[in-house]
């Protein structure tokens, strides 16, 4: 079973779907107007849009329902933003014990990131983060090791490279000032 929190448009869930039909995708997003559109999708008959092997959820990453403990074999976050945004970069243990509770052990969580340090500074100013250090990875890395999240060594590139296929990323390519990061940790076993 596998997880992409903050699913947007949901075109990373029917595209795995789609390719791993042995896997049960679930895209989950606490704003509800991406989903009602990707919803209809999931309704309709097998062929003409639907997969059996997905869903959608309206929730947040810091509130998943309780049916989540312990399904996930891996768990995707594609370019967070908002709130999402700063949970992910500057995890709390109540984010990080919300996502260790849904990852079976030895689970995967893989965390794919685009800053634009320029365009994105308001935001980033208003969540309190300062990604231009050289130890942020290091630092993020160390809070996810403490709640028992090991990181898995990948590194940085452009969303082609980091195989990023929503419609977000699509736009993100455009900006050549923009840092693609991809951190993957493993839940302890």
């Amino acid at each position: 079973m596998a997880l992409d929190i903050g699913t947007g448009d949901g075109r990373f869930v029917f595209r795995s779907a789609e390719r791993d039909p042995d896997t049960f995708w679930i895209g989950v997003d606490a704003n509800a107007k991406p989903l009602k559109k990707i919803s209809t999708m999931a309704e309709r008959k097998l062929g003409k849009g639907r997969r059996a092997n997905a869903m959608f959820v309206h929730a947040s990453a810091e509130d998943l329902p309780e049916e989540f403990k312990g399904i996930a074999d891996e768990i995707f976050i594609n370019f967070p933003w908002g709130s999402l945004l700063g949970a992910v970069l500057r995890p709390d243990p109540e984010f990080l014990t919300q996502i260790l509770s849904v990852l079976k052990p030895g689970g995967r969580l893989s965390i794919l990131t685009a800053i634009d340090p320029k365009r994105d500074q308001t935001e980033l100013g208003r969540l309190g983060i300062e990604p231009a250090s050289a130890h942020f990875e290091i630092s993020i890395a160390s809070r996810y090791a403490s709640a028992g999240l090991q990181q898995v060594p990948c590194g940085t590139g452009s969303a082609r490279e980091l195989r990023a296929e929503t419609t977000w990323a699509k736009k993100l390519k455009g900006s050549r000032q923009r840092r693609f990061v991809k951190l993957v940790f493993t839940a302890s076993a």
